[in-house]
């Protein structure tokens, strides 16, 4: 059995999001490319992995991303060894690459409206939608500005959910937790714009989700930003912590500990300390 057929069981059998079920696929497919052929349990060695591990390292890729990529290939090994199609994986024995904190990098409100201008001046509609794209990714940068939410859960929402006030409670795909979040007039307002077309979702996906994310970074590209359209969540929760300070981890439904090493930009709401001026 190849491991991409046993990934794609394995992603269908668990209540998992979009974009980890994208991941895995990446890498099953990295793993497939350095291997030369389609993996199979055979090719679930010590030797094979850290040679695949060494070779991301080589090609480049951070170290946060190669922890990543070597935890979902060992998740799939143990889901296949709990049922005896191979050998338990000895986890001692895989590298296990260095993680350094990273330094985050949150929009300002300005760049933020940048983006929005950006999408405003879409036109078309975006496949069997219907929609216009101008008035699916503005509503997108306002509604993902007023929340904070992650790109899976905003592509959730049905309008139904949103009520009178423009108040709506989430759980949250990722986590499991509850989040009550709240949009504003005008967001709710272009929100109103997109419909019709009448459909269930707001911003429903009219392509596969990597093709979704090249637009995406299209779209930040053509407003000469740096990044992709997730650092709105962090722009987001910068924005609530400067106005509102200690909170902005409720924003966004993280642990402070995470929202203040994945998500707050610290020069975006403190001055660094200083010693005394010099004289002389």
């Amino acid at each position: 059995m190849k491991l991409s057929d046993f990934a794609a069981q394995y992603a269908a059998q668990r209540d998992v999001c979009e974009e980890y079920v994208e991941q895995i696929a990446v890498v099953v497919r990295s793993f497939d490319r350095h291997l030369g052929h389609a993996a199979r349990f055979d090719d679930l060695t010590a030797d094979a992995v850290n040679s695949w591990l060494s070779s991301l390292r080589v090609g480049g890729l951070a170290p946060g991303t190669r922890h990543s990529r070597r935890r979902v290939i060992l998740t799939l090994w143990q889901a296949a060894a709990d049922r005896d199609m191979v050998s338990e994986p000895r986890r001692r024995l895989i590298a296990q690459p260095r993680r350094r904190d990273r330094l985050v990098r949150a929009w300002s409100e300005d760049e933020v409206c940048r983006l929005l201008v950006a999408a405003e001046q879409l036109s078309g509609p975006l496949g069997a939608t219907g929609i216009d794209a101008g008035l699916y990714w503005s509503s997108y940068v306002r509604a993902a500005w007023d929340t904070g939410l992650r790109g899976c859960d905003l592509r959730s929402l049905e309008r139904g959910w949103i009520s009178p006030t423009g108040r709506l409670q989430i759980v949250q795909h990722k986590t499991g937790g509850r989040l009550t979040v709240a949009l504003r007039r005008s967001t709710l307002d272009a929100i109103a714009r997109s419909f019709p077309p009448d459909r269930r979702l707001i911003w429903p996906r009219w392509c596969c989700l990597r093709y979704w994310r090249v637009q995406a970074r299209r779209l930040v590209r053509s407003a000469g930003l740096i990044g992709s359209l997730g650092q709105l969540r962090a722009a987001s929760g910068t924005a609530v912590e400067r106005a509102h300070p200690g909170r902005g981890h409720e924003h966004l439904g993280n642990s402070r500990r995470v929202f203040e090493r994945h998500y707050l930009d610290p020069l975006a709401v403190a001055d660094p300390p200083l010693p005394p001026e010099l004289t002389g």
